[in-house]
């Protein structure tokens, strides 16, 4: 009898077309997913402008689909973790796909606050099983890196918006930008669905899956011969899930490990969505141009994407310790950025390094949540990490248009986004510290009790 330890199969392939297939599909995915978290806050002057609204009333909107986000990624988190991860990410991009094509039909603020938070279920729901399924198909060695290439997909879609707008007329804008938001991610659904493959360790749970199990292996083993008495043996993720969430989340190292990775995605997260929610506004209000707010706005997302190949380079290497370096570093952009000038170009190199720096805390976070956990509950664990995370991305907005209401000083309206950044790189220097003793390596590894 022939056995193949699938965690080892894994590690042990090659990069290849089955891989950057992998990749592909996702990046596109979350390339549409990025899109759809920051285009209300690209439409947002417009929508102000044209129904003559204060732009402090934009703030429940805003937040809608953060709000959305907070049910929607333990909810797809457990479904992705019962029904397989692939299925999820398809379903994902359909729920986000169809409300926001439905916002081309709104006509309060109401509605549009219920559209914004249908579809942030969807987004919620993408981004654990993304990163999941790439944890359980890369080679542990590629792993971390993989999983920030595909998240640069999330800064290319954030920035994309601008384009639309570039291209469209003043009278069609905003509905150039929700048919954009809809239509991206129903095709990318349709294609993965044709070539995106499942867990290798999650079909060998289930027996009735082994046909596709031993497809999938193949495909990862091109020409490779499997022999007709093949056992699989999945390793340490073999079994049942032998203690509720909770306990799992809190045992053993994990129990100093999980706190303070949500508290670095609240802090992480309030930042960013204070950022991608408002800096087009508060630069219109300095009295910049829209289409010039749009573009500097754009910057921020593009950086990100720029510092995102940096960081993929190095989070396999250096893990928490990079995090820690990214919180502290990102707060001297955004201090710039608060300066009190009206310099296109100066707040477009600022806004440009606070992508570069900020942003891509969030992307470190996903790949170090992504591989820290085991694959039995790791879809939850990521879920349970981005629900948690959300009171931060919900409070930065909400907090930003109280203050925004206020007509408070440029620079006390970015103490909000400073502040968590502070309390964020503590937290990530105490896991670096943690981690470090227990693995004498900077790695991002699997943490095992």
């Amino acid at each position: 009898m022939t056995s193949l330890n699938l965690e080892q199969f894994v590690n042990e392939r090659p990069i290849g077309r089955f891989h950057i297939n992998v990749l592909l599909w996702i990046f596109l995915a979350l390339v549409a997913d990025g899109y759809n978290m920051t285009v209300v806050a690209f439409a947002a002057p417009d929508i102000a402008r044209l129904r003559g609204l204060d732009p402090a009333t934009l703030g429940p909107v805003l937040s809608a689909s953060v709000i959305g986000m907070f049910f929607g990624a333990p909810l797809f988190g457990w479904v992705g973790d019962r029904w397989g991860r692939r299925p999820t990410v398809l379903l994902s991009c359909v729920v986000y796909g169809l409300a926001t094509l439905a916002l081309l039909w709104t006509s309060t603020l109401t509605s549009m606050f219920w559209w914004r938070f249908a579809a942030g279920v969807g987004i919620g729901g993408l981004l654990p099983n993304a990163i999941a399924l790439m944890a359980e198909l890369i080679p542990n060695r590629s792993r971390a890196a993989f999983i920030i290439i595909a998240f640069i997909g999330a800064f290319v879609g954030s920035a994309a918006p601008s384009a639309v707008m570039a291209m469209a007329t003043d009278a069609n804008r905003i509905s150039a930008l929700w048919l954009a938001g809809g239509l991206a991610p129903l095709l990318v659904a349709a294609g993965a669905a044709w070539r995106l493959p499942e867990s290798l360790q999650l079909l060998a749970t289930r027996p009735e899956q082994r046909p596709r199990l031993l497809a999938t292996i193949r495909r990862l083993q091109p020409g490779g011969k499997l022999a007709s008495d093949l056992t699989i043996d999945s390793g340490r993720h073999a079994g049942k899930m032998e203690k509720g969430l909770i306990r799992q989340l809190f045992s053993g190292r994990l129990a100093i490990a999980t706190p303070l990775l949500w508290i670095c995605f609240i802090c992480s997260l309030a930042a960013i969505y204070f950022l991608s929610n408002w800096l087009p506004l508060l630069f219109v209000q300095r009295g910049i141009p829209t289409a010039d707010a749009a573009w500097i706005t754009a910057l921020y997302h593009i950086g990100a994407g720029v510092g995102s190949v940096v960081i993929s380079a190095l989070m396999d290497r250096l893990g928490f310790l990079l995090l820690t370096g990214l919180f502290f570093s990102s707060i001297v952009p955004i201090v710039l950025i608060a300066q009190p000038t009206t310099s296109v170009v100066f707040l477009g190199w600022a806004t440009a390094a606070a992508g570069f720096l900020g942003q891509n805390i969030q992307l470190a976070l996903n790949a170090g949540a992504g591989v820290i956990y085991p694959t039995r509950f790791r879809s939850k664990a990521v879920g349970a990490a981005f629900a948690v995370g959300r009171t931060g991305a919900i409070a930065g907005p909400m907090l930003g248009g109280m203050f925004f209401g206020m007509k408070l000083p440029m620079l006390m309206l970015f103490a909000i986004p400073v502040a968590p950044m502070v309390v964020g790189g503590v937290c990530a220097a105490i896991i670096t510290a943690v981690l470090y003793r227990a693995q004498q390596t900077f790695r991002v590894s699997e943490i095992v009790d």
